[in-house]
C-alpha cells in the first residue's frame, strides 16, 4: 500500500457530486460516489418536468453496475487535466477484448481543491511514464473505432472492385 495516492475530487457547486480516485499499482480504481450517476440522469431526457429521470428504484442497482463496470483502469488508459481556475477533467477508457472501446468522462467545472487537482493530475502523468503495460496495439490501432472504419473501408473497397471488374466485363462481353 506504499505506492497508493488518493485523491477526491468534490464540486464546489453540488457537494454530494464527487469522486474518489486512488492510484495503485498501475491501475486507477474509481470511487463515482452519485458522480457520474448524476451525470447519466441530467442528460436523459425526463417525459415530464415533475417527473425524475431515472426512477428511484433503478438509482442503486444503476450505481453499483456503474462501478462494476467501470473499474479499475490501467493508468495508461487515463488522462486527466486540471484547469487553473478550477475545472477537472478525467477520461478514462474502458476496453473490450484488449483494445479501447467507450471512454468514461468525468468533468467539473470547478472542484473544491484545484491545486490538489493538479497534484493528482502530475502523479498519474508521472506513474503513465513509469508503466511498462501499453495498449495492445500502438497509437490509433489500439481503439475499436479504427478497426471498425478500417473494416468497413475494406467492404466498400471490395464492392466497388466487385462492381468495376463486372462492369468491365459486360463492356468487353469477356469473362477475365
Amino acid at each position: 500500500m506504499a505506492d497508493t495516492y488518493t485523491y477526491t475530487a468534490r464540486s464546489v457547486y453540488n457537494p454530494k457530486r464527487m469522486a474518489i480516485f486512488t492510484l495503485q499499482d498501475g491501475h486507477l480504481f474509481v470511487d463515482f460516489g452519485g458522480a457520474l450517476l448524476e451525470q447519466v440522469e441530467r442528460e436523459s431526457p425526463a417525459r415530464e418536468d415533475a417527473e425524475e429521470r431515472l426512477p428511484a428504484l433503478l438509482k442503486p442497482t444503476s450505481g453499483w453496475l456503474l462501478q462494476q463496470f467501470l473499474h479499475p483502469f490501467n493508468v495508461a488508459d487515463v488522462y486527466a487535466r486540471a484547469a487553473e481556475d478550477g475545472g477537472f477533467k478525467v477520461t478514462a477508457w474502458l476496453r473490450a477484448n484488449g483494445l479501447r472501446s467507450v471512454p468514461a468522462i468525468l468533468h467539473w467545472k470547478q472542484v473544491d481543491n484545484p491545486e490538489s487537482a493538479q497534484n493528482f493530475t502530475a502523479e498519474l502523468n508521472e506513474r503513465k511514464k513509469l508503466e511498462k503495460r501499453r495498449g495492445r496495439f500502438p497509437g490509433l490501432l489500439d481503439y475499436w473505432a479504427t478497426w471498425i472504419v478500417a473494416g468497413f473501408a475494406l467492404v466498400v473497397l471490395a464492392w466497388q472492385t466487385v462492381r468495376r471488374i463486372n462492369r468491365i466485363e459486360n463492356e468487353t462481353g469477356e469473362r477475365a
